[in-house]
């Protein structure tokens, strides 16, 4: 059976480097056999810099950039998309977790409906692990189009698509926020 190569991209600025070490170790339990994880560096004068080459040297399959001046969240996940040679990319922000089948899940997902870009529920949790709650989206394409224009329809961190979207449509570095909101809109 082949695999597909899956990208995962990551930008890390600010977070805890306790969040930090569990969203990159969510990515490298996954189910699926065969993963690249970009991960983008943009806080450059941090400690940062040595936990995330220790990762390096011990996984193969990470990769990290380490920008030389913080150049954003929109610039730095370009980067990512720039250097990923996957046939799909999956987005991950550096202070959530994946479930350990997140990609298998949404790999068939997506080719079993013919997708370009989905995205999933959220379940929030506070800084111990312990669940808040479940955000969802409709699934109605009626109620998707009038929600469209005031929030997201697709969860920024659960994004997983074909990698000819992500490089044909990028990210806008002039949005300081809402860059995934601003991105879909394009899509």
């Amino acid at each position: 059976m082949r695999y597909p190569l899956v990208s995962v991209i990551m930008s890390v600025y600010g977070e805890k480097p306790e969040y930090i070490h569990l969203a990159i170790n969510s990515i490298l339990s996954q189910s699926y056999p065969r993963i690249e994880f970009i991960i983008v560096n943009d806080h450059p004068d941090s400690k940062l810099k040595s936990e995330l080459s220790d990762y390096v040297k011990e996984f193969e399959s990470i990769i990290v950039v380490n920008n030389k001046e913080n150049i954003g969240l929109a610039a730095s996940l370009n980067r990512a998309i720039g250097l990923s040679s996957g046939d799909y990319i999956a987005r991950m922000d550096a202070d959530d977790v994946s479930l350990e089948n997140r990609i298998d899940k949404q790999l068939s997902y997506l080719n079993k409906e013919g997708y370009d870009l989905v995205g999933s529920f959220i379940e929030r949790i506070d800084s111990k692990g312990n669940g808040l709650g479940v955000s969802v989206v409709p699934s109605d394409v009626d109620k998707l189009k009038k929600l469209l224009p005031y929030a997201t329809i697709a969860f920024h961190p659960t994004w997983f698509g074909k990698s000819e979207v992500f490089k044909s449509i990028m990210y806008n570095p002039i949005f300081i926020t809402s860059q995934d909101y601003e991105f879909l809109h394009r899509a």
